[in-house]
């Protein structure tokens, strides 16, 4: 390559060529596409938990699949910001190089190739927002139904052991065999638990069958004792199968961690911030749906579709 590109600066074509220059172009190129195709990527067959989570982690979610707002505030700025800055600095010596690679039929064949690539990639990723933008106009905004397309997932859970309002122990054995609504809140709440722990309820109250329940984690085991579980529930209207969770502290942050929930304890004033995390959990113990304060309709059709 190195001595192609000096044959180039010392025989045919006029103006020299920065190598660094078009290596640091082709580079975010390749990256760009690397970023919007890795948003969209959709495996056939079920897509693999860890693809899943990173899309999420990097993108968002929304119930349509495509990335929320800050997911598209990402896809555009940061390779934005990068080009805009590379022309900025480099222009002339971008240009003079770009013109010079053009004029060699190597030049020309490659700028052909890449340029057909992106419009492949930039086609499928057009075909898959318009596949799915009826979604977001349709159920989104009303949010009444699950999407169809929502990911289902086969999520292990780890083994665990605590207690629930009655002092009997509860673990992994006690959610399989049944269809599982799982969350995690605490009895002092006052903020995002009552609506998402009053979904779940509303939810699981519509399955009057026996294998249904209510699974609620506690994220205060400092101050969740078995009576101030009872408390809850009964502020809650909770159904007779649900089942609030606590334990020893260390125990309790360790299942918490297993379920990769995010919280944020103030230590002075014992206020834990924390998302609206629910899991839908199948009769085998295993994730099936998992949502961020999800509505009473969304729970229903997810443990309709277990």
């Amino acid at each position: 390559m190195e001595d192609w590109v000096e044959n180039l600066n010392q025989n045919s074509f006029q103006g020299p060529m920065n190598k660094s220059v078009l290596f640091l172009f082709f580079l975010w190129i390749f990256a760009t596409c690397f970023w919007w195709g890795f948003a969209f990527l959709k495996l056939p067959g079920p897509t693999p938990e860890w693809l899943l989570e990173a899309q999420v982690v990097c993108f968002g979610e929304t119930a349509t699949g495509l990335p929320d707002a800050d997911g598209w505030r990402a896809l555009v700025f940061p390779p934005l910001f990068m080009i805009v800055s590379l022309v900025f600095v480099f222009f002339q010596d971008l240009k003079t190089s770009l013109e010079t690679l053009l004029h060699s039929n190597f030049g020309r064949v490659a700028a052909i190739t890449i340029v057909g690539l992106i419009a492949i990639e930039g086609a499928l990723i057009v075909r898959t927002v318009v596949n799915r933008w009826p979604i977001s106009e349709n159920t989104v905004a009303n949010s009444v139904n699950l999407p169809l397309r929502y990911p289902k997932t086969e999520i292990k859970i780890e083994d665990f052991d605590l207690i629930n309002q009655n002092e009997s122990k509860f673990g992994l054995k006690d959610l399989k065999g049944k269809k599982s609504v799982l969350t995690f809140a605490f009895a002092n709440c006052d903020s995002i638990c009552p609506l998402v722990v009053k979904n779940c309820v509303e939810a699981v109250r519509e399955f009057e069958e026996k294998d249904f329940q209510l699974v609620i984690v506690t994220l205060d085991p400092w101050r969740d004792s078995p009576s101030r579980l009872r408390a809850a529930i009964k502020m809650w209207e909770a159904t007779d199968n649900t089942h609030f969770l606590s334990g020893e502290v260390k125990q309790v942050e360790e299942v918490l961690k297993s379920f990769n929930v995010a919280y944020d304890r103030n230590e002075k004033t014992g206020f834990i911030s924390h998302p609206g995390l629910v899991y839908v959990v199948n009769e085998d113990g295993r994730i099936s749906y998992s949502f961020n304060n999800p509505s009473r309709q969304w729970l229903k059709d997810a443990l309709n579709r277990l």
